[in-house]
This record gives structure tokens, C-alpha cells and sequence, in this order.
């Protein structure tokens, strides 16, 4: 397994899933969905800061991290371990 450590730009990675779905680029496997339609639907912006709450968010900061870092141009270092 090649791993490497994921730029987690929050407002960026969002904006990026968002436009994959604008661009119908972006989706889900059916059959395993319920937590995905879980979370999306309660996925929600703090009014203070205009950015997500981490609030039930695991599932969508992963397509977040797994989208935005496999479409740029991402010069991050690998991590060479035994474990993986």
C-alpha cells in the first residue's frame, strides 16, 4: 500500500467535493450508502466561522481527503512503514 500523508484543507476539499457533484462526477456506491445519507444529511455550516461543524462528518471527511488529495498536484511526502 502506497500511503501518504493527506492535505486536509477543510474549506478547499469541500469546495472541491462540491463541484464534483455540480459536475456529476461524484458517486456513491447504492448498496452501501446509509451512513453516507446519514451523515449528508446532517452535515451542517456553524454560522460563526461559515464553516462545517465536526459534527457527524467521518464519512464525508473521508471523500474529502480520498477527492480532494487524489485530483491535485500533491508533492506530500509517502510514509514508509512496516505496518502498511
Amino acid at each position: 500500500m502506497n500511503a501518504r500523508n493527506a492535505d486536509k484543507a477543510r474549506m478547499a476539499g469541500v469546495e472541491r467535493v462540491a463541484e464534483y457533484m455540480k459536475q456529476g462526477k461524484f458517486f456513491v456506491v447504492q448498496d452501501n450508502m446509509d451512513q453516507f445519507l446519514n451523515e449528508v444529511y446532517q452535515y451542517v455550516w456553524d454560522e460563526n466561522t461559515g464553516e462545517p461543524k465536526k459534527e457527524h462528518d467521518d464519512v464525508l471527511d473521508s471523500c474529502r481527503y480520498a477527492i480532494f488529495n487524489e485530483h491535485k498536484d500533491n508533492q506530500t511526502q509517502f510514509i514508509n512503514s512496516k505496518y502498511f
